[in-house]
């Protein structure tokens, strides 16, 4: 259960990062416009990000919520939208600070000063987007981690 629960995460994440390189992730916030001066590294630093937050998200709920997660459906439903949910606020917060880091010919002041300013705002947003997604992904996700039979 735990990897499953570990590789979901980190590919609900990888996805998130698939779609948002190319829909807005051009100079200024400009949609389905690609920067390819920076590619690799920023697109490795968007995978990483990825990786990174859905394994952190995915090992906080392991830990705290391994006992919902053996109970009914609705509990499993409950918790892998809130997990989806903070997964979303996580990454988004990420995925600023690296666009920010790439973006911008700015100083390293300012770009410190640029990615504190945008983090509250990105955080709200991915969290909201990720409820979205989660109230549609944890159905299938949830019905999956039923099969699971955990023994203790």
């Amino acid at each position: 259960m735990a990897a499953f629960v570990r590789i979901s995460a980190v590919l609900v994440g990888m996805a998130n990062v698939f779609l948002y390189s190319p829909a807005g992730d051009g100079e200024l916030g400009n949609a389905f416009i690609l920067n390819l001066d920076p590619w690799w590294p920023q697109n490795f630093l968007y995978a990483l990000s990825a990786i990174v937050a859905g394994l952190l998200v995915s090992s906080i709920f392991l830990r705290f919520a391994r006992r919902e997660l053996r109970q009914s459906f609705f509990a499993r439903y409950g918790v892998m939208v809130l997990a989806i949910c903070l997964g979303g606020a996580v990454l988004s917060g990420f995925l600023a600070i690296a666009g920010t880091s790439f973006d911008s010919p700015l100083t390293v002041s300012e770009r410190l000063l640029e990615a504190l300013s945008r983090l509250p705002f990105t955080v709200v947003a991915g969290s909201v987007l990720g409820a979205a997604e989660g109230v549609i992904l944890a159905f299938p996700l949830a019905a999956i981690l039923g099969r699971f039979r955990i023994a203790g």
